[in-house]
């Protein structure tokens, strides 16, 4: 997975000296700018053509397997105009291709909670327009910025692959007024060959047949030589595997490369009984096999969360 967490400079201890040249400064005045810190393995671009006269850091994450992924990473100052920081906002949303997928987190000053303010409500209603114009759906439900007298969630977290989070929300961390906010994002897996397996097909076997053919086969041709132990072995294993070969033969498989961590022989038993119920409670509609099914379900989702079992791969 990859974890995209944006923090606020302003609400964090954290001051970087003039050495390190990749982030945005606010310009005239000490404090305040943003940084996006990306971790060691990830491929990376920093995308410049988006930034503008707003306080904001642009990149692209480029992963195997994976759409490119935008991240920006803006602050707007309490006293900056919310018209002009929009319009740049805007412009820069524009410019990155539809096709790719995009997390714009920050600390906007823009109230997200349900306000009677009506300068609040106002704001909110041109932000979500200019997000909604660009299919972007914001992820962070609770306060991020709370004092005595004012509870407010100004830290937003934007995406337009709200399918692909696993986790997101804010923490805590008591560095400052601000709480975290965080999100964090399914990457491509990159894909493992199949594995090839070689089993006996049991599928035309018949048991009597299989035992009048050995009742057949000479077994005192591996006996000619008693001296030699490990020929009469393999004399005695080629006549068998000759008519095991005829009755089940041999063949080979291509199964998954990664295999399911979290299956066991007990889980798959349960899945199968699972979904035999299921079958015949929608092709009968009998009570009794909705009920086993509603049961083997529940043990089944159990089963996979339960941290003691012990795996066994299959």
């Amino acid at each position: 997975d990859i974890g995209v967490t944006g923090v606020q400079t302003c609400a964090l201890p954290i001051w970087l000296t003039d050495q390190i040249e990749d982030r945005q400064d606010r310009q005239g005045k000490i404090g305040g700018g943003v940084a996006i810190f990306v971790r060691n393995g990830l491929q990376y671009i920093e995308r410049k053509d988006l930034q503008n006269k707003n306080e904001a850091i642009w990149i692209q994450i480029n992963c195997t397997r994976c759409k490119p992924l935008v991240v920006g990473c803006l602050h707007r100052p309490p006293n900056t105009p919310i018209d002009g920081f929009l319009e740049q906002f805007n412009d820069s949303l524009s410019k990155i291709d539809s096709s790719y997928s995009e997390i714009i987190l920050g600390d906007f000053n823009i109230d997200f909670l349900n306000s009677k303010e009506t300068n609040a409500n106002s704001e909110r209603r041109k932000l979500k327009g200019i997000t909604d114009l660009y299919d972007l759906k914001q992820l962070i439900n609770s306060p991020t910025r709370i004092t005595v007298n004012s509870k407010t969630l100004i830290d937003l977290i934007f995406t337009n692959i709200k399918h692909k989070v696993v986790d997101s929300g804010s923490k805590d961390f008591g560095l400052g007024d601000h709480s975290m906010v965080y999100c964090v994002v399914k990457s491509g897996l990159i894909k493992v060959p199949p594995r090839v397996i070689e089993f006996r097909s049991f599928r035309s076997y018949n048991k009597k047949s299989f035992i009048k053919d050995l009742k057949n086969v000479p077994w005192h041709v591996a006996f000619n030589d008693t001296s030699d132990l490990d020929s009469c072995v393999l004399t005695w294993n080629k006549l068998f595997l000759d008519v095991a070969e005829e009755h089940a033969p041999t063949k080979t498989r291509k199964m998954r490369g990664r295999p399911i961590p979290w299956m066991n022989s007990e889980i798959a038993t349960l899945m199968r009984d699972r979904d035999y119920h299921l079958k015949k409670a929608k092709g009968n509609k009998v009570n009794y096999h909705w009920k086993q099914y509603q049961s083997l379900r529940n043990k089944v989702n159990r089963e996979i969360k339960n941290p003691n079992q012990n795996i066994i791969v299959i």
